[in-house]
C-alpha cells in the first residue's frame, strides 16, 4: 500500500501538470467542477447537487471570464475593450493562469501569471531609433544586461569576447533576446512551457538559444526590502559569492516608510575582489532608448542595508530550510498585489 501511495503522490501531480490548460476541463475551474460532481456522486447526493449546484454551474459556464470557452472569451474581451485593453492569448498552466494582454491606448503588450506581470514590451518601436529589439516596459530587465559590462583589474570587459550566459526564469525573454543579439551563447531555464510558448509567439523571443524546461530553484523571492526575508535572501547570495554589489530599480524612498517594495539586481563574482562596470559603447544599446537610459546600474544599495546583515538580521537560507520564508512571502504577496493594482486597473486584473 505504501508503494502505491508513493507512486500516486508523485505521478498524479505530473499528470495534472502535463494536462493543465489543454481544455476547459483541465482548467482550475473545470477541475473544481469535476471534483464537486465526483464528491456528490460518492456521497450519493446527485439530486442535491443538481438542485443546489445548477446555478453556480451555469454561472461558471456562461459568466466566469477565466473559463477558456468561446462565449466566455467573447464576454471577457468586450469587458476589457471597454477599458482600452484586448486579450491576445491565455492558457491555464502548471504555475498559474498565463495570459497576454494588449493596451490599445498606450500601446504595450504584457504577460501575466496570476497576480504578477512577467514583463512587457511597447508595441511600436520608437521613431528615429533603429532598435534591434522591441522596447521593454520595465527597466529592471534592461539592467540585467549590465552583466556584460562587468570588469575587474584581472579581467577587463571587452566587446566581442565569446561569453556564455545562464538565465533562470524566462519572463517574456527581454534579457535573453538582448544577450543573444550581442552574440552571447545563452541558455534559459523556465519551469512553465506555456510561458516559453507565449514568449516565442507574442514577444519575439529569439530562437537562437538553448531552452530548458525545468525547475531551477525552490526559492524565487520577490518582496519588501524592509522584511527579514529580504535580508535573508541577500545574505544568502553574499554568503555564497565573495563579491557582490546590489542595485535598486529606483532610488530608496526618503524618508523610509513602512514598506519598500522594489526590484533589485544583485551582481556577484565567484572570486573575491572589487569590480566595476565599463563605460558602454554605442553597440551595447542595440539602438534602444530604454537601454541607453537604464543599462548602466544607477541606484546602488547603500551601506545601511549591509549593516542590517552584519547585525544578524538575515539568516543564510540553506537547502531544505526554505519553509521559514513562507510567512514572510505571504505578507510580501499582499504588498506585491497592491503594487500590481496600481499598474493596471482593477477591472483588468479581475477579468483578464
Amino acid at each position: 500500500m505504501n508503494e502505491i501511495q508513493k507512486v500516486s503522490s508523485t505521478r498524479i501531480p505530473q499528470l495534472i501538470a502535463a494536462w493543465s490548460g489543454t481544455s476547459a476541463l483541465f482548467s482550475r475551474f473545470g477541475l473544481q467542477a469535476a471534483i464537486a460532481v465526483l464528491y456528490a456522486t460518492l456521497e450519493r447526493s446527485v439530486k442535491r447537487l443538481a438542485f443546489v449546484g445548477v446555478i453556480p454551474l451555469l454561472h461558471l459556464i456562461f459568466v466566469n471570464p477565466h473559463l477558456p470557452l468561446t462565449y466566455n472569451t467573447a464576454v471577457l474581451n468586450a469587458t476589457l475593450q471597454a477599458e482600452g485593453y484586448s486579450l491576445v492569448a491565455r492558457q491555464e498552466s502548471l504555475t498559474g493562469y498565463i495570459s497576454v494582454l494588449d493596451n490599445m491606448k498606450d500601446g504595450f503588450r504584457a504577460m501575466r501569471c496570476d497576480h504578477s506581470l512577467l514583463g512587457g514590451e511597447w508595441l511600436n518601436k520608437p521613431r528615429g531609433h533603429p532598435s534591434v529589439l522591441n522596447e521593454p516596459i520595465y527597466a529592471i530587465f534592461v539592467m540585467l544586461e549590465a552583466v556584460r559590462l562587468v570588469e575587474t583589474k584581472s579581467s577587463p570587459a571587452t566587446v566581442g569576447n565569446e561569453k556564455h550566459a545562464l538565465i533562470i526564469g524566462l519572463g517574456i525573454g527581454t534579457a535573453p533576446s538582448a544577450l543573444v543579439a550581442h552574440g552571447v551563447h545563452t541558455t534559459t531555464v523556465e519551469i512553465d512551457p506555456v510561458v516559453i510558448d507565449f514568449a516565442k509567439k507574442y514577444f519575439n523571443l529569439s530562437q537562437n538559444h538553448t531552452s530548458i524546461i525545468g525547475d531551477a530553484v525552490d526559492v524565487n523571492y520577490a518582496g519588501d526590502l524592509l522584511l527579514p526575508s529580504a535580508v535573508s535572501a541577500i545574505t544568502t547570495a553574499m554568503f555564497v559569492f565573495p563579491s557582490c554589489r546590489l542595485f535598486r530599480e529606483t532610488p530608496a524612498p526618503i524618508p523610509m516608510g513602512t514598506e519598500d517594495f522594489t526590484n533589485i539586481v544583485i551582481f556577484c563574482r565567484k572570486s573575491p575582489g572589487p569590480f566595476t562596470f565599463r563605460e558602454p559603447v554605442e553597440s551595447d544599446f542595440l539602438g534602444s532608448p530604454a537601454r541607453r537610459q537604464h543599462l548602466v546600474p544607477q541606484h546602488e544599495v547603500d551601506e545601511t542595508f549591509y549593516d542590517e546583515i552584519s547585525r544578524g538580521k538575515g539568516n543564510v537560507i540553506r537547502r531544505g530550510q526554505t519553509g521559514g520564508l513562507v510567512a514572510s512571502q505571504m505578507r510580501s504577496a499582499v504588498g506585491h498585489w497592491h503594487v500590481m493594482r496600481s499598474v493596471l486597473p482593477d477591472v483588468v486584473w479581475e477579468n483578464w
